[in-house]
């Protein structure tokens, strides 16, 4: 029988280390108008995210004991849970930077835009990109944030399925069985 008492407990444990982690590589992001080059960290730090998912469920599944069974939807749910509590945490230094960060920015990059505004009429063949430029950037911070929350979650609830696969294992006293 699996014990899931402490599920909860340690997912947000482990989550605010996961979120920590996030918090850092979203950091490369809100500095790269200033460092281009921090882009070049965020991308492998970014790549690196499912592997930490894998390490810290991992570390969970041995911190119980072996005996007791680990079954796919218990490192599944496990694994959500940890990206959960990673996008709750990353969730405030990204209302940061669309709140404070993103609008000091705005004018150099609608100027950038304008600069290429030929080329983007000729793409989508009208002005109509800049009609869905402007929309998007008139979204609330909470809205993005609430946006990022969600797809966050999404992606990790997906991103957990092979890591509940690759995790799970039977009670000792099946396997004796087996034998």
């Amino acid at each position: 029988m699996e014990d899931r008492s402490n599920l909860f407990r340690m997912s947000a444990l482990m989550g605010l280390i996961f979120g920590a982690f996030w918090c850092l590589k979203y950091i490369c992001v809100m500095l790269a108008f200033n460092m281009p080059l921090l882009i070049l960290l965020y991308l492998p730090l970014t790549c690196f995210v499912p592997f930490m998912a894998h390490i810290l469920t991992r570390r969970y599944r041995n911190s119980l004991p072996e005996q007791d069974r680990f079954s796919f939807m218990h490192g599944w749910q496990f694994s959500t849970l940890l990206y959960l509590f990673a996008a709750i945490l990353v969730s405030i230094p990204h209302y940061f930077f669309y709140a404070d960060i993103l609008p000091t920015h705005l004018p150099n990059l609608k100027a950038q835009l304008q600069e290429s505004s030929a080329m983007m009429t000729q793409i989508f063949g009208t002005e109509n990109w800049q009609e869905a430029l402007e929309q998007g950037l008139s979204v609330r911070p909470a809205a993005r944030v609430l946006n990022d929350i969600s797809t966050n979650f999404f992606w990790g609830a997906l991103f957990s399925i092979p890591v509940g696969l690759i995790l799970r294992r039977r009670a000792s006293s099946d396997n004796t069985q087996e034998q």
